[in-house]
């Protein structure tokens, strides 16, 4: 899952950095390695083929709530299981150069938890830095506010940009269920996030989820910004091999 997201994010900067015809369909399971991409407003190359640079800001929202943290047994292994699996889509999330060095691909990375309240446990750093703080991760408890969560994410990736050019993407990981939404709903936050120029992965952090709930939080298309993606598939407490 994590691999077709990353696809989906590389191909899209790097088409945008250097045009091609892209119609409006975008990925579909099964399309990768080379899946054609709708249009995004990231750098196109100056005329002298010099290096364009392609900064990244990614940000991390994970559901720490009483929903997420009781679905399995010992309390919080479900959790435990989401921090790894966002410890390895860090890991991939590596600096390089791409197309003989014409493009430049550099990463930020940062991230919150929440419940009722939200947690910062990454401001935006380098992807070493934000595995480190994954640690600081705890069960949170009490109810599910993602409306709250959402804006707070879109304050923090948009508040105090270093680079204005950077392209924004989050990815959220929630069962999709909720038990109040004192910010407005998910759906307006969703679309808060999006006006910013934010494009929103929702991940369900198990196969217990409100499929309407993730669809609301996801980018259009929810072919691509949804698609089903699962970060743990858990049996008997442990992750399916």
């Amino acid at each position: 899952m994590m691999a077709l997201i990353l696809a989906f994010i590389l191909l899209s900067l790097l088409k945008n950095a250097l045009p091609q015809d892209l119609s409006e369909r975008g990925p579909r399971r099964g399309d990768w390695p080379d899946p054609t991409l709708p249009p995004a407003p990231y750098p196109t190359p100056p005329p002298n083929k010099e290096v364009v640079d392609c900064p990244v800001r990614l940000f991390f929202t994970i559901d720490t709530s009483e929903s997420i943290s009781l679905q399995e047994s010992p309390p919080g292994v479900l959790v435990d299981n989401i921090k790894e699996f966002t410890k390895l889509f860090a890991e991939r999330l590596t600096d390089e150069e791409y197309q003989g060095g014409r493009v430049r691909l550099t990463w930020s990375v940062g991230g919150l938890h929440y419940s009722q309240r939200q947690v910062v446990f990454s401001h935006f750093s380098t992807r070493q830095s934000f595995i480190r703080s994954l640690s600081s991760i705890s069960y949170l408890g009490r109810g599910t506010f993602t409306d709250c969560a959402l804006g707070n994410m879109t304050s923090l990736m948009t508040r105090h940009a270093a680079d204005q050019r950077a392209a924004l993407f989050s990815v959220v990981i929630t069962d999709g269920h909720v038990t109040g939404s004192p910010c407005g709903g998910m759906r307006s936050s969703a679309e808060k996030a999006r006006d910013q120029g934010i494009r929103v992965f929702s991940v369900a952090a198990s196969r217990t989820v409100d499929e309407a709930g993730l669809r609301e939080i996801a980018s259009p298309p929810a072919e691509v910004y949804r698609d089903g993606y699962i970060a743990v598939d858990l049996v008997d407490g442990r992750p399916a091999s």
